[in-house]
């Protein structure tokens, strides 16, 4: 029990990382997942398959690997990171892969009915998505 006790200050340490990376890695996942996860929804094919290799890449690639692959392979190729930002930007990058597969998937569950509400009401695409489909997704 002592030796927890001693090493109390090393444990709020790292704590307060795990907080860190967290945060971090949290708000990375959630730009991403919100971005990627409406390309997704994009009518041209192209930008589909970029979206898709990104999803299916980071989606089936473990963070751990991730990790070691930003951290020691990088550098081979002229890349340093930071320890710090090799852990956020696996975390993001992984998180943000499977966020943009729900935000995909609740944007097409959004009844083809309620899009045409918005062009029966008079709504600019982006705004009708805004004001009505999107929202209805947030509840």
């Amino acid at each position: 029990m002592t030796d927890v006790l001693d090493s109390y200050q090393l444990l709020l340490k790292g704590a307060w990382v795990t907080v860190q990376l967290t945060l971090e890695g949290s708000a990375l996942a959630l730009v991403l997942a919100l971005f990627f996860g409406l390309v997704g929804t994009s009518r041209l094919r192209a930008v589909r398959a970029l979206n898709r290799v990104y999803v299916e890449f980071f989606r089936g690639t473990a963070t751990l690997v991730l990790m070691y692959w930003f951290f020691y392979s990088l550098p081979l190729v002229g890349f340093r990171l930071t320890p710090m930002f090799a852990a956020v930007l696996s975390l993001g990058l992984n998180v943000g892969a499977y966020g943009a597969e729900v935000v995909r998937g609740s944007i097409n569950a959004v009844p083809k009915a309620q899009y045409e509400a918005t062009v029966a009401l008079n709504f600019t695409p982006s705004s009708g998505c805004g004001a009505c489909c999107c929202r209805s997704r947030w509840r």
